[in-house]
């Protein structure tokens, strides 16, 4: 059991990045200002089973280091939703999986061309990375005596993109794409990422974001990518 463990670890690492939403536009801060968001994301063919899903819940904290320069710091937890065995590991008994991960990141985004000062289109890049620390349950049915088996699995990833978007008040669209890479204690895997979405003002401090992303994961050394479908939210405050 401590193998079949072992492999779902493998199999579930690269799960646990699929929480990279992005929830912000390419505009700056601006030198000296605070802001702070709480947000929720549902990926759906969590780990490319049709009905199982990751439901991650986060709060981060932005500070506008330079003019054009933010930094966000960011807590976060995923929970799997109806994962049963993984696919793919031979002789594995039928089982119910439960997956909880913890991650704390960190990102800088600095802005190339702000519209608000006459630009056509707002641009701006971003680098981050992040520690993950899952903990898995497998627990064989009823009928096989309904034991349950835990395992642990650390990790981390890092990356980077590059966001476009545009005022449309109180709207701002953007879109985004981001290239991210993350290891651990059993496998090395890549991540593609298509983002929209777009922020909604509430006021001058207050607003939310929706959005929608397209990921790809790719197994590092070959083998067969998973696509999942990702939906967040979040309010956001800032000064």
């Amino acid at each position: 059991m401590k193998k079949f463990l072992g492999v779902t670890a493998l199999v579930l690492l690269v799960a646990t990045i699929a929480s990279a939403s992005v929830l912000f536009t390419p505009l700056p801060m601006g030198k000296g200002k605070w802001g702070a968001s709480v947000s929720g994301t549902q990926t759906s063919n969590w780990q490319d089973q049709k009905d199982a899903k990751g439901n991650g819940y986060s709060a981060s904290v932005a500070y506008g280091v330079l003019d054009k320069l933010d930094l966000y710091v960011q807590v976060g937890q995923i929970k799997s939703d109806k994962l049963t065995s993984p696919t793919g590991v031979p002789a594995a008994p039928l089982g119910t999986l439960d997956m909880t991960t913890n991650q704390y990141g960190f990102l800088l985004k600095y802005n190339i061309l702000n519209d608000a000062e006459g630009a056509p289109v707002s641009v701006a890049v971003g680098a981050g990375a992040a520690t993950l620390g899952t903990s898995i349950t497998f627990t064989l049915p009823a009928l096989l005596g309904g034991t349950a088996f835990t395992g642990t699995s650390n990790g981390s990833y890092g990356g980077g993109g590059v966001m476009v978007s545009k005022l449309f008040i109180p709207f701002v669209p953007y879109v985004g794409v981001q290239y991210l890479m993350a290891g651990g204690d059993f496998a090395k895997y890549t991540q593609l990422d298509i983002t929209g979405g777009t922020y909604i003002a509430f006021s001058r401090n207050w607003g939310c974001f929706v959005e929608y992303s397209a990921q790809t994961q790719t197994p590092d050394g070959g083998g067969p990518s998973v696509n999942l479908n990702q939906i967040a939210a979040s309010i956001s405050w800032g000064q």
